[in-house]
């Protein structure tokens, strides 16, 4: 079974697909516990933040187009979700890196 955070209500049709790639070679120090847990909601508020204000700006592009706004716009609501973000708290009160935490539990 998959697990997973609801976003919205309702219930949605259609075919599914889980792509898994073991080849992804992700940066080891963004893994580690680098600092105190006050350290690690640091650094995930900021992450958040900088995620966020980044997808402003591409909203914001002069020729994006609205379906991808949406897109965009729906990613951003996500990261607000207070669920995630506690769970994700809760992991790092734990010893877990804000990246962990925060991959984890989205």
């Amino acid at each position: 079974m998959i697990k997973g955070v609801g976003v919205s209500s309702g219930i949605a049709f259609g075919p599914s697909f889980i792509l898994r790639n073991s080849e992804v070679d992700l940066n080891p120090a963004f893994e580690m516990m680098t600092g105190t847990p006050e350290d690690e909601k640091f650094k995930l508020d900021e992450a958040i933040l900088k995620a966020k204000h980044e997808l402003d700006e591409i909203i914001e592009l002069p020729d994006q187009i609205d379906e991808i706004k949406e897109i965009l716009r729906a990613h951003q609501m996500m990261m607000e979700d207070p669920e995630l973000y506690q769970g994700s708290v809760h992991a790092i009160e734990s010893g877990v890196s804000a990246y962990d935490a925060y991959l984890d539990i989205a």
